[in-house]
C-alpha cells in the first residue's frame, strides 16, 4: 500500500515538474497576446471618430485574435456604435516588435484598418531583419 501510495506520489510530482513552464518555451503566446492587447487599446482609440454602422475591414491582425475578438472589444468600448467586422487577413510577428501601427484607409462604404509591425533597424542573431509572416485567409468572414 505505502509503496503504490509513494508511486502515485513520484508520478504526480514528475507530471507537474514535465509539464510546468519553467522548462518550456511559450512558443510565441507572450508575444502573441501583448500584439493582441496593444492592438486592441489602439483600435479603440482609431474609431472614436467613426460612425456606426459602419463595416471595418481588418487585415492582417495578430494571430491571436479573431472576428468574433474584435467585434466584442469594439461593442465593450464603443457601446452606442454599431459596426460590421469583416476580417481579411491575419499576420504574426516573426519577432517581437517595438511597436504597432494601424492604417486607416476608407474605400467605399466601408474603412480598411491594415496593421503594420515595427521593428527595431538592428538585425537579429542571424544578420536578418525582422519580418513578419503574412497568411491570407481565403475570403471575408463577417462577424455581426
Amino acid at each position: 500500500m505505502k509503496i503504490c501510495l509513494a508511486a502515485l506520489l513520484v508520478g504526480i510530482i514528475f507530471s507537474v515538474v514535465i509539464y510546468s513552464p519553467l522548462f518550456h518555451n511559450d512558443n510565441g503566446r507572450g508575444v502573441d497576446s501583448n500584439n493582441s492587447k496593444i492592438y486592441l487599446n489602439k483600435l479603440s482609440i482609431s474609431v472614436q471618430d467613426v460612425d456606426s454602422n459602419t463595416t471595418l475591414g481588418f487585415h492582417n491582425i495578430p494571430d491571436s485574435l479573431f472576428g468574433y475578438s474584435i467585434k466584442s472589444w469594439l461593442n465593450l468600448n464603443c457601446p452606442n456604435k454599431i459596426f460590421l467586422v469583416r476580417v481579411g487577413s491575419h499576420s504574426g510577428a516573426k519577432d517581437r516588435p517595438t511597436d504597432l501601427e494601424l492604417e486607416l484607409e476608407i474605400q467605399e462604404n466601408q474603412i480598411i484598418i491594415k496593421l503594420n509591425y515595427k521593428y527595431s533597424e538592428k538585425p537579429d542573431r542571424f544578420g536578418e531583419k525582422p519580418t513578419s509572416k503574412k497568411t491570407f485567409m481565403p475570403g471575408n468572414r463577417i462577424i455581426r
